[in-house]
């Protein structure tokens, strides 16, 4: 409902009255505006405005300023007051830019009655709609969205930084039953090029006192930081090397599902945080729950201990992959006393087998593998049956416990996730099938050696886990350091004992065969994903 003469045409023309709209909302916009507001939280005002013809005119910049109107901003009549109370305002130039429509947020406090634009010759107000909170911005090819807090505030002209030391405002500042912390999303512009293994093209980032970098990969368009990951709170987010490659930057809440009791619901995020992610800002004591940004059906749990882990996945690890215990379930003073692994992985398949099986058999699963199987049926990982049983969606899980040495939690970190991108990636499994087949037989039976030495109990004929761990192991490590992680084993008297020619081949070789390897495999990762052996994530902390 217009308000003032400019608002009738909502565009400020040369014959305006002031260059002032004022807009309020019918009975009808309002009762749908409280029922969006309440009910489905969009708590904000997004207005759209439109550059015409006129502020091409020397005399005409094309300032603007917005602002929010409110029940209590109208008399008993429904008529606007003359005199309107101090507000948060937003305030731009379209001369500023370079675009056609300039999009507006704004948080409102309370329900929103209407809403005014002061502006000069040539705005026109093109569209409203109520939408969530948001704090940033966001380039596109046909306009620029600018989102702000409750006190409005200035359109930036460089998109280097984002100020969210507000953000306490619209999001919480921790993590609750109530509601978790918020998001940061950046989008990114696409390349022709994106560099070398040896020199990939990288953003570096700074949110707070944290500073990190971000590998440009041709599989990511988006990237979802979440600021639990950071020590920081509400703070600057600020962009150096490569910033023009970013298109926004913007905060958005989490889900408020996230925060129930039972941590079901994964953070979405690259996987280069989660080795430090601060073990403050977990959801649970016990663990915290992942959706890999690059392979979203790739869920990462992260544990507390060797204890909790071994709960959740040491009793699946003899039914998956133990030789001489594969396809059994195993009752708890045997999961008690025999060791498991120090990281798992398993793909929907298997799970959906276990799974089966003790409800077939009713034999009684831990609390933890319970809730385990909450996790996969949540996240659409493994599928109810009528019957009880469960059958395979897409989908795997990998874990990591805090209990391991950073560094070897960083190995055991990439050689988990290799796995997760072998169960979720057709084409990758056949290049590895491709390298499996045409593979260097001694080196080879000379890691299945060891694996027989360091008690690991695979089975060494299920050749799909072979192919898998064959890959994984010259991939946890960069190719160079590949080299020397693997003589230094062929130098390790219990393998070179048991196995002595192989030792020799590979020590007189140098580890030349396991680099080749490494490398060709690497080459595969960083051409499809920006990836490369090592590093599975693309964000890297500094």
């Amino acid at each position: 409902m217009a308000l003032s003469p400019d608002a009738l045409n909502a565009y400020v023309d040369k014959k305006s009255a002031g260059g002032d709209m004022f807009f309020k909302f019918t009975q009808k916009q309002s009762e749908e505006i409280i029922r969006l507001f309440t009910e489905e939280q969009l708590n904000s005002v997004q207005v759209k405005l439109e550059k015409m013809d006129d502020i091409s005119s020397p005399d005409q910049k094309g300032s603007f300023t917005m602002g929010l109107l409110y029940k209590d901003d109208f008399d008993e009549k429904g008529k606007l007051k003359a005199e309107l109370s101090p507000r948060g305002l937003i305030k731009g130039d379209f001369s500023d830019y370079d675009k056609k429509s300039l999009s507006l947020v704004m948080a409102s406090r309370k329900v929103p009655a209407g809403f005014f634009v002061h502006g000069d010759t040539g705005i026109k107000v093109a569209e409203f709609n109520m939408t969530e909170s948001v704090l940033g911005f966001e380039v596109s090819d046909e306009q620029i969205l600018f989102a702000f807090g409750y006190d409005g505030g200035e359109l930036q002209t460089n998109f280097d930084s984002a100020d969210f030391v507000a953000a306490g405002d619209l999001f919480p500042s921790f993590n609750s039953t109530e509601g978790v912390m918020p998001k940061i999303e950046l989008s990114f512009k696409k390349l022709s090029d994106y560099g070398k293994e040896s020199n990939p093209v990288i953003v570096k980032a700074k949110y707070g006192k944290e500073n990190f970098s971000i590998s440009m990969s041709p599989a990511l368009e988006k990237l979802i930081l979440q600021t639990s990951s950071f020590e920081s709170k509400n703070s600057i987010f600020s962009l150096g090397e490569n910033s023009s490659l970013i298109t926004a930057i913007l905060m958005k809440g989490n889900p408020k599902s996230m925060g129930s009791e039972r941590v079901i619901e994964p953070f979405e995020t690259d996987l280069g945080f989660v080795p430090s992610w601060p073990v403050k800002n977990w959801r649970t004591e016990k663990y915290e729950l992942y959706q890999w940004n690059l392979f979203p059906r790739v869920l990462f749990f992260d544990f507390k201990d060797y204890a909790t882990q071994s709960r959740f996945f040491t009793r699946m690890a003899y039914f998956v992959e133990k030789e001489g215990y594969k396809g059994t379930l195993q009752n708890d003073q045997f999961v008690a006393t025999h060791r498991g692994y120090n990281a798992h992985d398993y793909k929907a398949i298997d799970m959906a087998a276990f799974f089966s099986k003790a409800v077939k058999d009713n034999f009684p699963l831990n609390e933890e593998e319970m809730l385990l199987r909450t996790i996969l049926v949540h996240n659409k990982i493994l599928v109810p049956e009528a019957d009880g049983t469960f059958s395979a969606s897409e989908g795997s899980v990998i874990s990591i416990s805090r209990e391991t040495a950073a560094a070897t939690r960083i190995q055991l970190m990439a050689h988990e996730s290799w796995h997760g991108i072998f169960f979720s990636s057709q084409n990758f499994r056949d290049f590895v099938k491709e390298e499996y087949e045409n593979r260097d037989k001694v080196t080879w039976n000379f890691m299945k050696i060891y694996f027989t030495t360091q008690n690991l109990g695979y089975d060494v004929n299920d050749e799909y886990l072979m192919m898998n761990e064959y890959m994984a192991y010259h991939m946890q490590r960069s190719v160079e350091a590949s080299r020397q992680y693997w003589l230094d084993r062929a130098n390790w008297a219990n393998v070179a004992a048991a196995a002595p020619s192989q030792s020799v081949y590979v020590k007189n070789s140098k580890g030349q065969r396991i680099v080749d390897q490494s490398q060709r495999f690497s080459d595969y990762v960083f051409k499809n994903w920006g990836l490369r052996s090592g590093k599975a994530w693309l964000c890297e902390r500094e």
